[in-house]
């Protein structure tokens, strides 16, 4: 049995050769397709965040005169480069070098030594105020002597009656010891005469003799115990009787003390009264007050007109270029009008403007590329360190659209490479791996002629 096999011809339209020649013939149309892709990923990556126009922080100072004087000199010329510290301008100083001049001779008046009569006064209080402080010092000894002693006796007191009471307990003790020690010998002698009878048994009349033996030596040592008693108790009564006799010489030496307090007292009020001061008025205080106060004002007084005299002559706070010149030599310059403005050389942080449309497309943190606008391609790194929390209506200078306002984020941003961007210029700020921005970024990177610097 054979098997039919039917053969069916292959269509030709479909032919691998075929589509491969229809294929090269429409490459326009893949070129674009390919194209379009491209647009959308592009434009996907590009409605998110691709750049921002952002300006160079200027940090300007300007350099002025706290006091209105006529300018001597500038040390500097416009478009000079200035460190922190340098002199750039002198103001006339005469009529505070006058002043400064004047406190210095009075400072050295003050100085110098006090009169004669007011050292004699000086020295005449002293000795008056050393002599009743003295007196009260004895005093306040003397009555602190006599509560010692006071209280010292009163441990004497104690003593004697402690003594006393030993020197008791000891000889009812005594009676009690030598009645029973009496007792048990007759006990005893009277068991013997049973034991000798043979009317008690030997261990029976032997049971007293332990305790006999052991009272005997206590009954001796009662005499040697008193002796010791009462010698302490003599010792007791001896102190005591030394401290009631120091204790009765107090009055006596508190009424000298008081006596030489009085008189101590009475020479200071007479000097007090011969000096004509009013009570609890002190010469020696007032006078040294008086003194010291005018010896502190002249020399703060000194140091102010120094400090002044310093703020006549002009420095840089900062290092800087000196961008204007307001005035020169000989003019006269009112407080607080500049005479200089000075700029910081290399800017450090950049201004961005973030639109309304990309809020949230920035975080703190994020690092960024600064881009010069114009001329040759220079570029730094920065990080975003502050975005404003508000929306706000941004430079004219920033809207795409000519006339129209644009609302969005104040942007700062801190330059972390060394550049060579000028204080106040517009530079563009992208941020990597966000827009085709990038891909020229990248490429203007590789074949720059201006690297950052």
């Amino acid at each position: 049995m054979t098997t039919e096999k039917t053969f069916k011809r292959r269509r030709i339209w479909y032919h691998p050769r075929l589509l491969r020649a229809r294929l090269l013939q429409s490459w326009p149309l893949a070129v674009w397709l390919a194209v379009a892709a491209v647009a959308g990923v592009l434009y996907s990556k590009n409605a998110r965040f691709g750049g921002m126009t952002g300006v160079l922080e200027t940090v300007a100072e300007p350099v002025a005169p706290l006091a209105t004087a006529r300018l001597v000199s500038l040390a500097v010329e416009h478009g000079e480069t200035v460190k922190a510290g340098q002199i750039l301008a002198t103001m006339d100083t005469s009529l505070v070098d006058a002043e400064l001049a004047i406190d210095q001779a009075l400072l050295l008046e003050a100085e110098g030594a006090i009169t004669g009569y007011q050292q004699n006064i000086l020295l005449l209080l002293h000795d008056f105020v050393e002599a009743v402080s003295d007196a009260e010092e004895r005093i306040a000894d003397a009555k602190v002597q006599e509560q010692n002693m006071v209280r010292l006796l009163h441990q004497f007191d104690t003593a004697v009656l402690s003594a006393e009471s030993d020197l008791a307990d000891l000889a009812v003790r005594e009676k009690q010891d030598m009645a029973e020690l009496a007792e048990l010998q007759a006990e005893q002698v009277r068991r013997e005469a049973l034991l000798s009878k043979r009317l008690l048994d030997e261990q029976t009349a032997r049971e007293l003799r332990p305790a006999i033996a052991a009272l005997r030596p206590t009954v001796a040592a009662y005499p040697s115990l008193r002796d010791v008693r009462e010698r302490q108790l003599a010792v007791a009564e001896k102190q005591r009787d030394e401290m009631l006799d120091s204790l009765a010489t107090c009055p006596a030496q508190m009424k000298i003390y008081m006596k030489r307090l009085a008189d101590a007292i009475e020479e200071r009020d007479e000097t007090r009264k011969w000096l004509r001061l009013e009570d609890g008025e002190d010469a020696s205080t007032a006078i040294q007050q008086k003194m010291v106060t005018r010896t502190a004002i002249l020399k703060a007084n000194t140091t102010c007109l120094a400090l002044k005299r310093d703020t006549y002559v002009l420095r840089a706070t900062r290092d800087g270029v000196v961008s204007r010149i307001f005035h020169q030599a000989g003019d006269i310059i009112a407080a607080g009008e500049p005479v200089l403005r000075l700029v910081g050389e290399h800017p450090s942080r950049v201004v961005g403007f973030l639109p309304e449309i990309h809020l949230a497309d920035l975080t703190v943190g994020q690092k960024t590329s600064i881009w010069r606008t114009t001329g040759r391609k220079t570029w730094a790194a920065a990080v975003v360190t502050s975005i404003a929390p508000e929306v706000q209506s941004l430079p004219g200078r920033v809207s795409p659209i000519p006339g129209e306002s644009l609302r969005g984020r104040r942007v700062i941003l801190t330059l972390i490479d060394s550049h060579s961007f000028v204080p106040g210029e517009t530079v563009q700020v992208r941020a990597d791996g966000t827009s085709w921005l990038d891909l020229s970024g990248c490429v203007a990177r590789w074949f720059s002629t201006e690297q950052k610097e």
